[in-house]
């Protein structure tokens, strides 16, 4: 029960973080698309998290043999978004 609660704390604690972050920003680029994923999936769990007590994974995928772990669609937004973040420091990196 006490992991349900830090579950919901810490993922509400990261929603508000950026949020803030998202209203702090004035032009928007691949830092605030990747941001906005990753706000917008941490939302939707933190959601379901607290309305059902668990975050449902529905996707499922298979081919023979090879089974991908299920998912859903915030983890989805939420992978996007940072795999994106990570593209946008790389690349903003100066180079040597």
């Amino acid at each position: 029960m006490a992991l349900k609660y830090t579950l919901i704390f810490v993922s509400a604690l990261f929603v508000l973080i950026i949020g803030y972050q998202l209203f702090m920003r004035k032009n928007v680029n691949r830092y605030y698309i990747a941001l906005s994923l990753i706000f917008a999936g941490a939302a939707g769990n933190l959601w379901q998290r607290i309305i059902l007590g668990k975050v449902t994974d529905f996707l499922y995928f298979h081919f023979k043999s090879f089974y991908w772990p299920a998912f859903n669609i915030a983890d989805s937004a939420i992978t996007i978004g940072a795999i994106i973040l990570f593209v946008q420091i790389y690349l903003s990196k100066p180079k040597a």
